[in-house]
């Protein structure tokens, strides 16, 4: 499993995207990412300043993300290699080459955040349509078993969590499911 794999929850209340997913966004779009800080590379500009280039990663890839002075001065408490972070920035597209300059980043404490839920987690978005949500009610209330069942639902403004009573079986339908959901 991804070290990050706790957070995915926390990650979803937050608007958090993949970086495969920021990656495909155009110049001086605004990203919101969970990520590993993989490597830091610290140097010294011509002026003086510190800067950094980290190295992010999540379960979908990784990415380059700049770190300018300003930005370094404010945040170099916290930049720091192995840890998970929510970052903000923007996608800066050069050529071929695409990277994130960073203008926020949070550390996540992972023993308040991190939910270490064992079950299946269904998650129910705005794109999905009604009959799809009540196919996936129709299959949970049929199955048995005594994996426990979380579902999140995000209906594009806010998020909420409801761990339901009824546990059902993990096997090939409901992997199915999962896909979808």
């Amino acid at each position: 499993s991804h070290p990050l794999d706790n957070l995915q929850e926390f990650f979803h209340s937050k608007g958090v995207i993949s970086i495969k997913q920021a990656l495909e966004k155009k110049n001086n779009q605004m990203v919101v990412l969970g990520v590993l800080v993989s490597k830091i590379r610290r140097i010294t500009t011509k002026k003086g300043d510190m800067m950094a280039f980290l190295t992010v990663e999540d379960k979908s890839g990784n990415s380059d993300v700049v770190v300018f002075p300003g930005t370094y001065k404010k945040m170099r408490e916290i930049l720091e290699e192995g840890k998970p972070m929510l970052i903000a920035g923007k996608i800066n597209v050069r050529g071929n080459d695409k990277s994130i300059v960073l203008e926020k980043a949070k550390y996540i404490d992972e023993s308040k955040h991190g939910s270490n839920f064992d079950g299946v987690i269904f998650r129910i978005r705005p794109s999905h349509s009604k009959e799809e949500v009540k196919k996936l009610k129709e299959f949970i209330s049929q199955s048995d078993g005594d994996m426990p069942v979380k579902i999140i639902i995000n209906n594009g403004s806010k998020t909420s969590t409801k761990v339901l009573e009824k546990t059902i079986e993990m096997n090939s339908e409901t992997k199915r499911w999962l896909r979808k959901f």
